[in-house]
């Protein structure tokens, strides 16, 4: 679920440039693979679509859709068989410190605290904080840091450290 989460939350945090469809490369090593892992394209109803790839090519239906709710706040649904399911399995609602708390959902009803806490960086992106208990942990788990080309190095941490070289870049596709 985290790989999904991580490119739902990117989805969503730069909803704002909503026309831009955006590719997610794994890196081995350091350096970036040849083919996307995952296609992130904006859907009819304000969201976006994460399609995962095979051998390279898109998948026909998306793994994941991010939509808007009525409540200001976002849910993440989850597919089967390429239709989205009824209930989502995350709501984000933005927080007060410009960033956004992610819940998952039991039964289709939203939990009481949040599961993750995303917040902003001075590295024009934003950090991911795992919760324990309802409280945010010091540390962040993930950093997503923008490059001067426009994307995004996605660096997982070990003992609240960013790692140095980037687990995912995510590229806006330029065709």
């Amino acid at each position: 679920m985290k790989k999904l989460f991580s490119i739902a939350l990117f989805a969503l945090c730069f909803s704002v440039n909503a026309q831009s469809e955006y590719n997610v490369y794994r890196t081995t090593n350091g350096f970036q693979n040849l083919t996307p892992s995952q296609v992130v394209s904006p859907n009819n109803n304000g969201g976006s679509n994460v399609y995962e790839t095979t051998n390279g090519f898109q998948n026909l239906t998306p793994s994941q859709a991010v939509s808007p709710n009525n409540n200001g706040e976002f849910n993440v649904y989850e597919t089967t068989n390429g239709f989205q399911n009824l209930t989502p399995s995350q709501v984000y609602n933005q927080n007060n410190n410009g960033g956004f708390n992610v819940y998952e959902t039991t039964n289709g009803f939203q939990n009481l605290t949040p599961s993750q806490v995303v917040s902003p960086n001075n590295n024009g992106g934003f950090n991911v904080y795992e919760t324990t208990n309802g409280f945010q942990n010091l540390t962040p788990s993930q950093v997503y840091n923008q490059t001067n080309n426009g994307n995004f190095n996605v660096y997982e941490t070990t003992n609240g450290f960013q790692n140095l070289s980037p687990a995912q870049i995510i590229s806006p596709n330029r065709y």
